[in-house]
C-alpha cells in the first residue's frame, strides 16, 4: 500500500526532528489515519538499530504487529506476559513490541527493561502516557543504556 501524501510528510517531518538535533517528536494524529504505518515507515525509512514499541495495551501491541508483518516485512517479537523475545543470543528480532507492564514486572523491580539493553528506539504508542512515571522509568532505563535513544511519542 503506497504512503498517503500526509502520511510521507509526517514521516519527512519526523526525519528532519532528528537531523536537527530533537531526541523525541510526538505526533499528533486522529484514530484512523495511519500512525502504525507512521510508525512502520519510519522503522524502515529512519531508524537504525533495535526498535521497541511500548503500548499500555495488548489490543495495540497486535496491531502494532500486524502492521509490522504487512509494512515492514517482519513480525516483531512480543515481550508480553507469558510471551518471550530475545531469550536466546541468536534470535533477536530487531523490533520488539512490549506492553509498559511487562516492561517493569519482576525481576526485583527491574522488570525485563534488562533484556533489551540493545535498544536504540523507542516507540511509544499513546504517547499522552509517557509523561507518568512508570514510563519516565522504562524511557530513562534505555536513554541510560544508550545516550542516543530516540523517541518517538
Amino acid at each position: 500500500m503506497p504512503a498517503r501524501q500526509y502520511q510521507t510528510e509526517v514521516v519527512r517531518a519526523i526525519a528532519e526532528s532528528y537531523e536537527s538535533g530533537h531526541t523525541s517528536p510526538l505526533v499528533v494524529a486522529a484514530t484512523g489515519v495511519g500512525k502504525n504505518f507512521i510508525a512502520c515507515k519510519t522503522i524502515t525509512d529512519i531508524f537504525d538499530g533495535p526498535t521497541m514499541f511500548l503500548a499500555h495495551r495488548s489490543e495495540l501491541i497486535h496491531q502494532f504487529c500486524n502492521a509490522c508483518d504487512r509494512w515492514v516485512g517482519q513480525r516483531p517479537g512480543v515481550e508480553m506476559g507469558d510471551w518471550r523475545t530475545w531469550e536466546s543470543p541468536f534470535n533477536k528480532p530487531p523490533i520488539v513490541a512490549s506492553t509498559i507492564q511487562t516492561q517493569l514486572a519482576g525481576h526485583g523491580g527491574e522488570g525485563r527493561m534488562h533484556k533489551f539493553d540493545r535498544i536504540r528506539n523507542l516507540i511509544i504508542d499513546e504517547a499522552h502516557h509517557a509523561t507518568s512515571p512508570s514510563y519516565r522509568r522504562v524511557i530513562e532505563f534505555y536513554r541510560s543504556r544508550y545516550r542516543g535513544l530516540r523517541v518517538l511519542g
